[in-house]
């Protein structure tokens, strides 16, 4: 009898653990959506240094602008993001990116987590030869691996996918104004960047729209997953 009570104690000890980890990996899933709609606010209103501190400090952290290139180390955000703080915002400037799609994983370890998002944004920077605000249509996705550290939730990979950059009222199917990579010349905006901040490795292909090409979305939506080892990173 004893021997029957202890079995069913440690059954129910599983399956409260169980159940208790299914909760936390829930409310993970939420923690890390708002985050990232956090993110975005920030970035619409210039707090580049409120994005900076949502990142780990892990020497594998990683950043990528799409074509651009991409940033690894400890400080990989604060210089990736560093290119955009010498960008003084300008009346009439406006660098909004709407988000929708989510697909949000959460590892069952309850230790990392994928996403995706995808958005149809708009821009209206400033064109260094003209002085004139340059509205575009900027459409993509984007790819996160969150991890925990310390109680809380940071972005670890955070990969922007170029889809469409184009001038804003302009079909994107003209040849005209048509260009994949707007930023493969090493600038952002016209701005040459600082070596200080340049990428530490060269950009990887995102799949930008292309007129001579079958359109393919990356990155693929997440599915469960045990622990990130099992995983490709975003």
């Amino acid at each position: 009898m004893a021997d029957n009570v202890e079995q069913r104690l440690e059954g129910l000890e599983k399956v409260t653990k169980a159940q208790q980890l299914e909760i936390e990996r829930l409310q993970a899933a939420r923690i890390c959506e708002n985050m990232f709609s956090r993110y975005e606010y920030y970035h619409v209103n210039e707090q580049h240094d409120k994005v900076i501190a949502m990142f780990s400090k892990r020497p594998d952290t990683r950043l990528y602008f799409g074509e651009l290139g991409y940033w690894e180390g400890s400080d990989a955000a604060k210089r990736g993001w560093g290119i955009l703080k010498r960008m003084d915002p300008k009346p009439g400037t406006m660098h909004f990116h709407p988000t929708m799609c989510p697909v949000v994983e959460v590892a069952e370890d309850g230790k990392t987590a994928k996403a995706v998002w995808t958005t149809f944004g708009f821009e209206s920077g400033t064109d260094r030869k003209t002085g004139e605000l340059d509205p575009k249509y900027a459409w993509g996705t984007y790819g996160i691996d969150f991890i925990k550290e310390d109680g809380g939730w940071k972005f670890w990979h955070f990969h922007i996918y170029r889809l469409l950059m184009h001038p804003a009222g302009k079909p994107w199917t003209d040849k005209k104004y048509w260009d994949p990579f707007p930023e493969k010349s090493g600038d952002v905006d016209g701005m040459p960047i600082p070596e200080e901040l340049k990428p530490d490795f060269p950009g990887v292909d995102d799949s930008p729209y292309q007129i001579d090409k079958v359109t393919v979305i990356k990155p693929e939506p997440p599915l469960p997953y045990k622990t990130i080892s099992d995983v490709k990173w975003s």
